[in-house]
């Protein structure tokens, strides 16, 4: 009887098998294949990549930077800004030999580690708030020049430890 029952359900399901027909393809996901063709591509068997330039491709100045200075190197500003630009596609520009110097100055100890943050953030970080970054994207180069006239809110008081202003 078992035997009986085995076979029986062997032939239902070759039969129930060979009853359905396989389902007609659809339409639509190759019409949302069509429409976003030009922003993403099928890449390996199961991923989706965009083809379009990642915002740090478009704007160089908006790329995520980190980076840490040894300590045992005593840099300058000039030779951290230079070492930040590394591989950036910028250059610093030649300081002037007139006028007031900033890449001479020592690098502060708080400037030794930057980041995450982007590029241009970390410049106007370490020029300090008395220097306008400037950009020439033609030559890629970064620029500082001294501002106008320092923000007096920013400007220390010659304040006695006893006294209080």
């Amino acid at each position: 009887m078992s035997r009986q029952l085995l076979l029986a359900s062997v032939f239902s399901l070759l039969a129930g098998c060979a009853a359905h027909s396989a389902p007609e393809a659809d339409s639509a996901p190759a019409v949302i294949a069509e429409t976003h063709a030009a922003q993403r591509i099928s890449h390996a068997r199961y991923t989706l990549i965009s083809t379009e330039p990642l915002p740090e491709q478009l704007d160089l100045l908006a790329q995520i930077i980190d980076i840490r200075i040894p300590a045992n190197l005593n840099p300058t500003v000039g030779e951290a800004l230079r070492h930040l630009l590394q591989r950036t596609g910028y250059s610093l520009c030649a300081e002037p030999s007139d006028g007031p110097t900033l890449y001479r100055h020592a690098l502060p100890a708080a400037h030794y580690q930057l980041g995450p943050l982007p590029l241009k953030q970390a410049l106007q970080l370490l020029g300090g708030p008395a220097w306008q970054l400037t950009v020439d994207d033609r030559e890629r180069q970064v620029c500082f020049r001294p501002r106008g006239e320092l923000d007096p809110r920013r400007q220390t008081s010659q304040t006695t430890p006893g006294e209080r202003s």
